[in-house]
């Protein structure tokens, strides 16, 4: 620390809370011992009414204490430890309150979230396999059959072991233009349904739990939106039916 400059030191006191001006008035009345206004004006380089004002304020906040002489102003600076005591004494005040600030944090999950790149399905998978229980389903509103196949074939084993496990259905609705690949190649226990109609979109919509997540692909980027909400995902589910059927 004793290598510290003066500019390093004013640094660190506005970390602590003082302006650029009030650290360098404090340090210069810290310097002269207790002096009057007019020597710290020829100390500290500023406009008369800034350190009039800084003064006032150091004296208002602790940093200072003032006295007179013969109806002239003098200051003087208070003990440095003032800082740690004053710091140990805000850390105290915050670790009283965190309990209770803690308890008033809401709970309410996030109920959009967006993943975007190349990472983006393996993490729209893995929230598949956390979120469903043994025995669930999950549905797919395909549009983008072999470019989502493309973009998620690398993840796909890991997560077919997965979904294998606790025994997890699949079923794929494609429209006629987006076909997905072959059964058997998003894992056991998927049945994908190709209705011979076409219907552009560039997105696929997977629908699992309370959840909906959907799954943007464009040769430059891939992003999924997942909306966590029961009523939209059974809105969803009364879509696919319809068309499943």
């Amino acid at each position: 620390m004793a290598n510290l400059s003066n500019k390093d030191v004013i640094l660190k006191l506005q970390e602590l809370g003082l302006s650029s001006h009030e650290a360098s008035i404090y340090l210069a009345v810290l310097s002269l011992g207790e002096t009057s206004a007019g020597a710290i004006i020829d100390a500290v380089k500023l406009h008369r009414e800034q350190i009039y004002r800084s003064l006032r304020k150091l004296v208002t906040d602790g940093f200072l204490t003032e006295s007179q002489k013969n109806n002239v102003s003098f200051f003087s600076a208070i003990d440095p430890s003032v800082f740690v005591n004053r710091s140990k004494t805000n850390l105290s005040l915050a670790e009283s309150l965190q309990p209770y600030l803690s308890s008033l944090k809401s709970t309410k999950q996030q109920i959009i979230q967006v993943w975007e790149g190349e990472e983006a399905i393996k993490k729209q998978l893995e929230d598949m396999v956390n979120t469903l229980n043994q025995d669930d389903e999950y549905l797919v509103l395909g549009g983008i059959g072999q470019l989502y196949y493309d973009a998620s074939k690398k993840y796909l084993p890991l997560f077919a072991k997965e979904f294998k496990k606790k025994n997890i259905k699949g079923k794929i609705v494609a429209f006629k233009g987006y076909e997905y690949p072959l059964e058997g190649s998003f894992g056991e226990n998927v049945s994908i349904k190709t209705l011979d109609r076409p219907f552009g979109t560039p997105a696929s919509t997977v629908i699992y739990g309370n959840k909906v997540g959907i799954t943007l692909i464009d040769p430059d980027n891939i992003a999924v939106i997942t909306i966590e909400s029961e009523k939209v995902a059974n809105s969803y589910k009364q879509a696919f039916e319809a068309l499943w059927r």
